[in-house]
């Protein structure tokens, strides 16, 4: 990773982590609601 520039890299590395945690944390919410753990 060290080998690419800073500039735009970082922030679109961020951006589709936080998409990902958000969805992810969706889904144990729904899971947590229907109770199926």
């Amino acid at each position: 990773m060290s080998d690419y520039p800073d500039e735009g890299s970082e922030s679109s590395s961020v951006d589709e982590y936080a998409e990902s945690t958000h969805a992810l944390s969706r889904t144990l919410d729904s899971i947590r609601s229907t109770g199926d753990i």
